[in-house]
């Protein structure tokens, strides 16, 4: 299941190459999670991906980037990234590898997943097969990206495997940066967003309490992306929630927030 990147990596195919550039393109925006899963799909058809930094053990793992067919892919990640992160076998495999290989792969069927919650829950429900992940390590820790496959696809070929431990490591860096760029919002803490939302509730009682988190997330520096996986729901309604909750402020911006928060 799991090992070194493996010598049968094949070269690095021209859609590789292709996908490397569309996401960094992409670094910082709130649609990189659907132009990496555009992009992976143009080497090998994957249904779903979801990529993660991991620091320690004991620690979650930090969501990056996710986005499948169907539109439910930021709740699974953010459900794995809160609960299931320990029991996947993945991640169970960094505790035992030292300071080896500082690139991975591993493919990980339906059924080698022995917790029933976490099977159903990611695999069963979307009706995933299996999981291809590579994994980089860094001086943070790991970098993972992890793609996914649907039953009518079947299992991930040996050429494909290939194909995607051999484009996997280009991206890794690209996805450790964005993770750097998300990282101020992310230190900042449940507290500084407590604060906010008390203060909106104050000055704008009239906002659901979806609408006040997402604001109170997007005047600390998230991004639409962001915010979407920290609150596992998806992009556009992170821009839904935003757009009502301008109008009931009467703002058009959140410089316009933050001065009537402030005053």
């Amino acid at each position: 299941m799991f090992a070194g990147l493996p010598d049968s990596a094949g070269p690095i195919p021209p859609e590789g190459l292709a996908a490397h550039a569309r996401v960094a393109e992409a670094l910082g925006t709130p649609g990189l999670g659907d132009v990496l899963l555009e992009a992976l799909a143009q080497v090998v058809p994957v249904d779903e991906v979801v990529a993660f930094t991991w620091a320690a053990p004991g620690r979650p793992p930090t969501i990056v980037a996710s986005a499948g067919i169907g539109g439910r892919a930021p709740r699974r990640a953010a459900a794995y990234g809160s609960r299931y992160f320990a029991l996947d076998p993945v991640m169970q495999a960094f505790g035992t590898l030292g300071t080896a290989a500082p690139l991975l792969a591993a493919r990980v069927d339906a059924a080698e997943i022995a917790d029933l919650e976490y099977r159903q829950a990611c695999y069963r429900e979307p009706g995933f097969v299996e999981k291809v992940s590579v994994a980089g390590r860094t001086a943070r820790g790991w970098t993972v990206l992890s793609a996914f496959r649907r039953a009518p696809r079947g299992p991930v070929a040996d050429a494909e495997f290939g194909r995607l431990t051999a484009t996997g490591p280009l991206l890794l860096p690209l996805l450790a940066k964005q993770a750097e760029l998300a990282a101020p919002a992310v230190c900042l803490g449940d507290t500084r967003l407590a604060r906010i939302e008390a203060r909106l509730i104050a000055c704008f009682p009239g906002l659901a309490a979806r609408e006040r988190a997402v604001c109170a997330r997007m005047l600390v520096g998230m991004t639409a992306e962001a915010i979407a996986l920290d609150l596992g729901i998806s992009s556009s309604s992170v821009v839904t929630y935003r757009r009502r909750a301008y109008a009931k402020m009467g703002v058009c911006s959140g410089f316009e927030i933050v001065a009537r928060l402030f005053d």
